[in-house]
């Protein structure tokens, strides 16, 4: 339960949403808050948040340093650097988008033991409740819960450490100059000792991440921590100067104890983002005389190590103090008082490595980039929301996430709809009665009004069961088929098997559902189709996090929902599928979400879809105005529930069902689609649920790709295939033999069970199965030199053969059942005079050659590299997708499949 935390501001609380700043603006407050002049007003209500008006260093003034002069800007912001690369929100955010604040370790998880198991278990009382870009951990635990001797801040207080990066600098400022004069005091000195220099803050740098233990009198260890004492063998014993020779050495900051890192960040800024497309350091950098000058930041490993701290450098002993067992052998030689090595070897002696007392320091000096009294800098913009109702159709009705009386945090976003219903959530829990799964749930001040919750997809059973988390849109009563439009916010949805189930009224389990990919990375009102939601009882839907793919990678979003109460049942419920003569490939302009082939691994989808499918493309007799279908469902018309889920890459399996209409395991299933080497991730397009009872029509071309189509175009495009013997990778029989066999003896049948299972799923459907078309005009052949020296070739006989298997494919996978509603449409002859080869090339229905992404003619092994074909060659092109439409229309029209 969030009641039982220990960390004052809790995270996914609307209320309590954090802007994450421009680096520039965290640099500003630096630069004001070391020279006292952070009181920029925070006014009442900032940002929404409801706390009290304040000025930053109002609530933390800065401390005189013993000594006099001030924290040079280079090592504050090397801190920050290090403790939170600059986060003052949850790393999710970029600058200008708000989010939770980013806690230290709010659950108290341990992660870095040996037992994976535990990673997600709850212990409440160890959360560190460090907050933001100086990770302030100093009284900021509930009242009642503090560490003892500590005093909890007052909450509004805590409050603005955690949600306001000005005032979470000053309290870290605070604690810096705290920690310097605190050891300063007690005589750990460094160098000269004089504040401006960059190298003189290691003591105040050790202690403000491990703390100091004062001299108690008593003669017991006294000083800062052996954790952070350079000679400490947990880091490597010949590590350069920390990023002095790679900004690489930020992947492994383990290597270098805490004050080396921040005497690195002083010299080495953070890189970090400014936008969605913008990487900038950080800060301006400190400065050195030398390189070398710079380089000796780092002092001797042994500096730290001597008979004042019972510091041995070359010893080894074994810490056995039960306290610290399992940490490695080393020179700490100090033992308690019943004999154990304790590794209390704490330093508390001034040191010099660049001059002593009264001495010149060559140290690193700082760079002021805002003066006292500069302007406040802007917040960023970063992937700004959508605050009006702007893709709805008229007359929808929105649920928000959010309950109506929240407001947004984020600027500028207004609220102008009331909710037609509302949102939960449940979250999975262990058996301890816990909420693992709220551990990795996030909010975002993104998508529709400016808040959607975040969570990561899991397959289901096991352990997962915990981590699960549903959201639940409960909707008015429409009493009315109702189309239902969910928000795809324009990033961190990233899944590819959003699979939203729908309740109709009055029933508790769920009857329909969609799978749909969403990483569209724009604003989107996604249609999820029209649904029956006449009668008693109130709709639902409910998106979870569980997936087939689930692996703990993928994002899912609770973003808003809308739906629009029609005043009919639609006319034509229509859904597109099957290959990529259906999806588009070749036409261009794909959709974001269906094109990200060299995404990195794990979001790949090439299925290829664009407004081009032929399946969008049929018009029905009598539609008015001769618009298509695609156009119809563009507008949300609503005479049309139409859906395109054809994929580039199908074969049979794809489209098949996992399991069967009667519930049993299909066979030679697969999920997602898979053009070349990788998975598209989508369910299968029978399982993404757009079939029912209410489908009236089913188009679709399929089974090309399981004859390996598009290896026979490569192999013969860049090989003489029409060589006796000839074979296909994988191919034991030539490929003239095993080709047309596989047409007649497999693809046949599979292509056939495709189609019953359409049917069973969409019992009341015309089921239109398209043909391909010949590829070449007969008697021609085909050449194109993609780059000097390379030539890419079908030869004549390669053609006669080629058109030869367009022939057997349409005469074997076609088939015409009428009193089951089911067509065959046979293309070639529509595509006649269009073909590859043709003499005027402006009347080409069909793409050539592509050249692909990859500019290697010959592999490593000196074979031609499939790669070189891009997407889209020998496909129809734009013409081709619409003569496509027109076959299909016309075929239609004479079965009597009309607009009404």
């Amino acid at each position: 339960m969030e009641s039982e935390r220990y960390c004052s501001v809790p995270r996914n609380d609307p209320r309590n949403q954090v802007l994450q700043p421009k680096p520039r603006q965290v640099e500003w407050a630096v630069n004001q808050a070391i020279t006292n002049s952070l009181h920029v007003t925070r006014e009442a209500n900032w940002k929404n948040l409801g706390m009290p008006a304040y000025t930053p260093q109002g609530l933390f003034p800065r401390r005189d340093l013993l000594g006099g002069g001030r924290v040079p800007a280079q090592i504050m912001l090397g801190i920050i650097a290090q403790e939170s690369n600059m986060w003052q929100a949850s790393r999710y955010a970029l600058p200008g988008v708000t989010g939770n604040p980013l806690i230290g370790n709010f659950y108290g998880r341990d992660i870095y033991n040996d037992t994976p198991d535990d990673d997600w278990d709850i212990r409440w009382e160890d959360a560190d409740c460090g907050y933001g870009v100086a990770q302030v951990t100093d009284r900021m635990r509930l009242a009642g819960r503090e560490k003892p001797g500590e005093t909890a801040l007052p909450y509004q207080t805590q409050r603005a450490v955690a949600l306001d990066f000005a005032t979470n600098v000053a309290a870290g400022l605070q604690i810096l100059q705290d920690k310097w004069n605190q050891t300063r005091s007690a005589g750990l000195i460094v160098n000269n000792g004089y504040p401006e220099y960059m190298e003189n803050w290691f003591f105040a740098a050790w202690a403000y991440n491990s703390g100091f233990y004062p001299d108690k009198g008593d003669g017991s260890p006294w000083g800062v921590g052996w954790l952070n004492n350079p000679i400490n063998p947990r880091y490597d014993p010949v590590r350069k100067p920390f990023l002095e020779e790679t900004y690489a050495d930020a992947r492994t900051p383990q290597k270098w104890p805490y004050p080396e890192k921040i005497m690195g960040w002083a010299g080495h800024p953070v890189e970090i983002s400014e936008s969605p497309t913008d990487l900038v350091a950080g800060y301006r950098a400190a400065w050195w005389t030398s390189v070398a000058s710079r380089a000796a930041v780092k002092p001797p490993r042994a500096l730290f190590c001597d008979a004042t701290n019972h510091c041995d450098p070359t010893g080894r002993y074994v810490p056995d103090d039960p306290d610290v067992i399992g940490e490695p052998t080393g020179p700490c030689a100090h033992r308690n008082a019943a004999g154990y090595y304790d590794l209390r070897c704490w330093y508390n002696q001034p040191v010099a490595w660049k001059g002593g007392p009264g001495l010149a320091c060559d140290c690193g000096n700082e760079v002021l980039r805002f003066d006292p009294g500069y302007a406040y800098q802007e917040d960023g913009t970063s992937f700004p929301p959508r605050c009006d109702l702007s893709g709805l159709p008229a007359g929808a009705r929105v649920i928000d996430n959010l309950p109506d009386g929240v407001p947004a945090v984020r600027s500028g976003c207004g609220r102008p709809w009331s909710n037609a219903g509302s949102f939960g959530l449940r979250f999975g829990t262990n058996y301890f009665e816990e909420f693992p799964s709220k551990v990795d749930f996030h909010q975002l001040g993104g998508g529709f009004g400016a808040h959607f919750y975040m969570g990561y997809t899991r397959k289901a059973g096991n352990l997962n069961d915990q981590m699960k988390i549903t959201g639940t849109w409960t909707i008015n009563p429409t009493n009315a088929w109702t189309r239902v439009l969910v928000h795809i916010p324009d990033h961190a949805a990233y899944t590819r098997q959003a699979d939203y189930q729908i309740y109709l009224p009055g029933q508790s389990t769920s009857t329909r559902h969609r799978s749909v990919p969403t990483r569209w990375q724009q604003h989107k009102w996604l249609d999820l189709g029209v649904f029956d939601f006449r009668g008693s009882g109130t709709p639902k839907v409910e998106l979870s996090t569980v997936a087939q793919d689930g692996t703990g990678v993928h994002k899912i979003v609770w973003d808003a929902i809308a739906v629009q109460p029609l005043s009919a049942k639609p006319r034509h419920f229509v859904v597109g599928m099957g290959d990529s003569f259906s999806s588009g490939e070749g036409a261009g302009e794909y959709t974001r979400v269906s094109d990200q082939y060299g995404d990195e691994p794990g979001f790949k989808n090439s299925c290829r879809r664009n407004a081009h499918g032929w399946a969008r493309q049929i018009v029905l007799a009598g539609a008015p105005g001769g618009r298509s279908l695609g156009s119809f469902s563009d507008s949300l018309d609503a005479n049309v529930d139409f859906h395109h889920i054809a994929c580039a890459g199908a074969q049979t399996h794809h489209v098949m069902a996992t399991r069967t209409a009667a519930g049993q395991p299909a066979p030679a299933n697969a999920m997602g689609n898979v053009p070349r080497d990788t998975t598209n991730g989508e369910l299968t397009q029978i399982d993404q649920g757009f079939l029912d009872e209410n489908t009236t029509l089913v188009v679709l071309t399929i089974g090309g790709n399981d004859a390996g189509w598009t290896d026979v175009f490569k192999e013969c495009a860049l090989k003489n295939c029409m060589e006796p013997g000839f074979t296909l990778p994988g191919d034991s029989q030539p490929m003239t033999v095993a080709v047309p066999a596989r047409f007649r003896d497999k693809i046949k049948l599979d292509v056939r069970r495709v189609v019953t299972e359409i049917r069973q799923r969409a019992p009341n459907a015309w089921i239109v199965l398209a043909g391909y078309p010949q590829i070449f005009k007969s008697g021609t052949t085909y050449d194109v030199n993609p780059l000097p020296g390379v030539t890419i070739g079908i030869t004549a006989e390669e053609v006669d053969w080629l058109n030869d298997m367009a022939r057997v494919a349409t005469t074997e996978l076609l088939y015409t059942d009428l009193t089951n509603k089911i067509n065959g449409v046979d293309v070639r002859a529509d595509f006649a005079g269009h073909e590859l080869g043709t003499a005027d090339t402006s009347e080409n229905w069909l793409n050539g050659y592509i050249l692909g992404d990859v500019f290697r003619f010959a592999d490593d092994d000196g074979e031609p590299n499939d790669s070189y074909f891009g997407a889209g060659s020998f496909h129809p092109n734009v013409s081709g997708f619409q003569a496509y439409g027109g076959a299909v229309s016309d075929r239609l029209s004479a079965l009597g499949y009309r607009w009404s």
